[in-house]
């Protein structure tokens, strides 16, 4: 067994667990935190969300002050709230997509301002979209 150390918590788990297994035993408050913080870790994308199996499909524009900008967007699990995908919105555009989602899942949208002039943008509850 091996403790792992995140925010203050020890977990205890097995020495050949990685490192998003340990993420997994946090509460929503502390997977929140970090996901503010901007530390939190990659974690393996799992197929039941993206696998490029499915065929759904987010996609949006980001604006500040009504002009497109360049902004990192995170793609969460809704019920979980555990990170799906992450992208960067097209600097010229402001447009972000996310494919290869399941379309039966409902998804939690951040988009944050690196600039750390404005608050966080989110949209909850988002169903991908399947194109015809």
């Amino acid at each position: 067994m091996a403790t792992v150390e995140l925010l203050g918590g020890s977990y205890q788990m097995p020495s050949s667990a990685p490192q998003a297994a340990a993420i997994a035993l946090l509460n929503r408050e502390h997977r929140l935190a970090l996901l503010a913080a901007g530390v939190w870790p990659t974690v393996p994308i799992t197929e039941r969300h993206y696998t490029g199996a499915f065929n759904g499909q987010i996609a949006d524009i980001i604006k500040v002050t009504n002009t497109p900008a360049r902004r990192r967007v995170t793609l969460l699990d809704h019920k979980t709230l555990r990170p799906v995908a992450q992208t960067w919105s097209d600097a010229d555009t402001g447009v972000y997509t996310f494919t290869g989602l399941n379309p039966a899942r409902r998804y939690l949208v951040i988009a944050d301002d690196y600039t750390q002039t404005y608050n966080a943008a989110v949209a909850d509850w988002v169903a991908p979209e399947v194109p015809e």
